[in-house]
């Protein structure tokens, strides 16, 4: 068995496994986990307005922070705008998502993913740098931020190589599968998995704030 044939057979395979099995594991674990009953009358307006209000606002700048956190915001939106372009527009992804679910759409030019991809490369390394600088943020800081920034980063700039070398050899696409099982591996169990969880964290904060007639 080759490098790429075993990381895109068994090793793709166990780390899909372990991405649906600890994805489901936590989201299951929120789910039931015992909420605390709130005896007090509600003072404020309508939760379900309140949870959803509390997604919408805090989705853009927000208060008197909106100043100082406007360049960390839209490098922040730009690195997930051209993330998804890249995810969900490459030939190859396509391709892959095809083959698997028989589903298939249109796919951006080469040269128009390969510019979203060096953005996107351009945005964490703007994100670590600053993070780097930041002396709250550095001491903020722990493995979680650090490794997910990097394995993110790894299948991005091999993906990246590999689509950019000319008679790319079966190496390089390896390496960038193996990256990529890896993030699905380390996917439910660090903050990458704020992709499933931030909007449901925001509305349930939104329904306690709005129970409370707190100022959203």
């Amino acid at each position: 068995m080759t490098l790429l044939e075993f990381s895109s057979g068994p090793a793709l395979k166990v780390s899909i496994v372990i991405f649906v099995v600890g994805a489901a594991w936590r989201l299951i674990y929120l789910l039931r986990m015992k909420k605390r009953v709130d005896l007090s009358e509600p003072r404020g307006g309508n939760e379900v307005l309140g949870g959803l209000w509390m997604i919408a606002s805090r989705s853009i700048n927000h208060g008197p922070l909106s100043d100082s956190i406007k360049a960390p915001i839209a490098n922040a939106y730009l690195m997930h705008l051209v993330l998804a372009i890249v995810i969900f527009a490459a030939e190859a992804h396509i391709e892959l998502v095809e083959k698997t679910f028989g589903l298939g759409w249109s796919a951006l030019p080469h040269i128009g993913i390969r510019v979203a991809t060096c953005v996107l490369l351009a945005t964490i390394a703007v994100t670590i740098y600053r993070r780097l600088r930041h002396p709250v943020l550095r001491l903020l800081s722990n493995f979680d931020d650090w490794f997910s920034l990097l394995v993110t980063g790894l299948v991005v700039a091999t993906g990246l190589i590999s689509a950019m070398v000319e008679g790319t050899d079966d190496t390089l696409l390896a390496v960038h599968i193996l990256s990529f099982d890896l993030l699905l591996i380390w996917f439910p169990f660090g903050k990458l998995m704020h992709a499933f969880l931030i909007f449901g964290s925001r509305y349930s904060t939104g329904v306690a704030f709005a129970h409370k007639g707190a100022r959203l």
